[in-house]
């Protein structure tokens, strides 16, 4: 399969700030068409995302108008997404592309269920990298995610669901290295055995656990050796909603250099609808700790819990989730755009590989932001978090491109300005 070209426009001329926070439809929909567009698509993105997509439209709300789509609402700028044949009424393949090339969203987190949840641990028939089995296998999904993240670089890694109520048991800890591997880009034989000794393909995926609040304690040292990451939800949400800041900080103490990704749940199973003022409580505090870089994104569970096939319009307005956004989150939000060129002959350059990263007010830990390619015209874009403070954040940019040398360059991402940057030049090797 080849490469996909990402993002779609041609140059602006200057940075400007945008008209209106719903604006820009005309330029999104053209964008979503697959047409060239001579303005920046107002695209909302950022580190708020779906913890399940979905296929469904929505209520209307503050700036969201009846049946609109669920993405095209709220372009939110992660997701988890299944390893699995479908889920919320996309097709496995159907979900990885929507997100990653049509929608182009900043982070997509694979995930895997374990055998509590109906997975296996390995599963040599899950070979068909754009359809997974109808029972899983952990250590091929983890392949799976390895071989498209070269195709999306926006996945950045892989989720556990569930994690610790299956480690030391149904998953073991020669398991979990397998799993790791595999997602690592580690040789895999057809019998599912992970050759430890191979080179990593794919080294900079990431491995998260889901980590409930009675499963904080101090975790089994086999399992820190391979995780990278807690995927941190209250289960007993309403309940504990306000020790928040506490079990945030015993994350920090008994995972130390791990990354933390907070789950907000719209609805649970097993407690009912979750109060606004417990969503809107977290939600706060989650941006709160993005600023300062202790967390690197936040998971919304789950996608069909807004939209109508699942939710009422009293629940939809219960809630007001597109209110939230609007006070609490899209107003701090900036955009970037730049060019990557050839530096001798000034020609663009397609599927040069750009990283951001950031490292937060408090913690100046770097984080992953976004990793995407140059589209067929050299283009790269990205919607980031600018802070409460009109000073804006400051990000890394990294591109590269085999044959050409690596190169860096600062960015400040500004609330409200769409900024169009200066063309980064790469120099050829040699």
């Amino acid at each position: 399969m080849p490469l996909p070209s990402l993002g779609l426009g041609l140059p602006a001329a200057t940075v400007r700030r945008r008209p209106g926070l719903r604006g820009g439809l005309a330029a999104l929909m053209g964008r979503l068409g697959g047409k060239a567009s001579g303005d920046i698509p107002l695209k909302r993105q950022g580190f708020i995302g779906l913890y399940h997509p979905f296929k469904g439209r929505v209520y209307a709300g503050t700036n969201i108008v009846e049946d609109e789509d669920l993405y095209s609402a709220y372009l939110f700028g992660e997701n988890a997404i299944l390893s699995s044949p479908s889920y919320g009424e996309y097709r496995f393949q159907e979900n990885i592309e929507r997100h990653c090339y049509e929608l182009d969203v900043n982070r997509v987190h694979g995930m895997v269920l374990p055998p509590s949840e109906g997975g296996l641990v390995n599963n040599p028939a899950d070979t068909n990298l754009w359809s997974p089995a109808t029972s899983p296998g952990m250590i091929q999904g983890a392949v799976r995610y390895s071989q498209i993240s070269r195709l999306y670089p926006q996945i950045t890694g892989m989720i556990i669901d569930d994690f610790w109520r299956n480690y030391q048991g149904a998953i073991q800890p020669d398991q979990l290295r397998s799993i790791r591997g595999a997602l690592l880009g580690k040789r895999v034989d057809p019998s599912g055995k992970v050759e430890e000794s191979s080179p990593a393909s794919t080294p900079h995926l990431k491995l998260y656990v889901v980590t409930y609040e009675g499963e904080v304690g101090t975790p089994d040292e086999s399992a820190l050796e391979c995780i990278d990451g807690v995927n941190f939800w209250m289960y007993n949400q309403q309940s504990y909603y306000r020790y928040f800041d506490d079990f945030i900080i015993q994350i920090k103490e008994r995972y130390p250099d791990k990354e933390i990704i907070p789950g907000i749940y719209i609805h649970n199973s097993d407690f009912g609808d979750m109060g606004r003022d417990s969503i809107s409580f977290l939600l706060e505090k989650s941006i709160e700790l993005y600023e300062d870089g202790y967390v690197s994104g936040v998971l919304l569970f789950a996608g069909h819990w807004l939209v109508k096939k699942y939710i009422s319009r009293e629940r939809s307005n219960a809630v007001g989730l597109s209110d939230l956004f609007y006070r609490l989150y899209y107003p701090y939000l900036g955009s970037a755009r730049l060019q990557v060129v050839d530096s001798s002959s000034g020609r663009p350059l397609e599927k040069a590989y750009v990283k951001v990263t950031s490292s937060g007010k408090k913690a100046r830990v770097e984080r992953a932001v976004t990793q995407k390619y140059t589209n067929q015209l050299g283009w790269f874009e990205f919607s980031g978090w600018g802070g409460k403070s009109q000073r804006g954040m400051e990000y890394t940019i990294t591109v590269e491109k085999a044959g050409y040398r690596l190169k860096k360059a600062g960015l400040t991402i500004v609330p409200g300005e769409d900024q169009v940057l200066p063309a980064i030049s790469l120099r050829p090797e040699g």
